[in-house]
């Protein structure tokens, strides 16, 4: 049937071009492809942040444990053994020269190790996974009077469930761990910590 002269009946639609089609079935599979690859990048980011949050594996050592003992090289080549300083408080820093929040706790860590050192404590910062030379250049070039070690290949990191730094373990004289801290330290918690210990800092005495 026909009105006016024109054809009732639906006009055939135009194929797409072969090259136009070829392009598409590209843009296709290019695009599926980056969604499946963005999904498994969250899928993973999801399961590491859940396992960290709930994975005992990750959590810190226990407060009320013996902390582990080890034996490190220092920046002078010697062996650094953590029951050597058995006896005194120790304040145990995981840190490492690329870390910004370890890099703005050195003053603390420093001003601390000042406070209460004629007090008995020592500071014992382990370094993680960087060339010694590195390192020396470093403790010089920030004025660091702390013990340093050098865990180079991570294994007491791992040891110590250090997963995040800095990381920081306050141990008491008979070698348990009474505090933990992740990030960098608050001075007031710690000057607490210490002084429940029966640390009295040098600037007290003074006053």
């Amino acid at each position: 049937m026909t009105t006016s002269g024109v054809s009732s009946s639906p006009t055939p639609a135009r194929p797409f071009p072969l090259w136009l089609r070829v392009l598409l079935i590209i843009l296709g599979l290019a695009l599926g492809g980056m969604l499946g690859s963005g999904a498994m990048v969250l899928w993973h980011a999801h399961q590491t942040r859940s396992a960290t949050q709930s994975d005992p594996a990750y959590a810190a050592l226990p407060v009320g444990s013996t902390a582990p003992d080890f034996t490190l090289t220092g920046l002078d080549g010697q062996p650094v053994r953590l029951s050597a300083y058995r006896g005194h408080v120790v304040l145990v820093n995981f840190w490492s020269s690329g870390c910004p929040p370890c890099v703005a706790e050195m003053p603390t860590l420093e001003s601390l190790l000042t406070r209460y050192r004629d007090a008995g404590l020592v500071v014992l910062g382990v370094n993680q996974l960087e060339p010694a030379d590195q390192v020396r250049v470093f403790v010089q070039q920030h004025g660091l009077h702390w013990v340093t070690a050098l865990d180079q290949d991570g294994t007491v990191s791992r040891q110590w469930r250090v997963y995040a730094i800095p990381r920081s373990y306050l141990i008491a004289p008979d070698g348990r761990i009474v505090q933990t801290w992740l990030g960098a330290l608050d001075p007031t918690a710690v000057d607490r910590a210490l002084q429940a210990l029966g640390l009295t800092p040098h600037d007290a005495n003074a006053s």
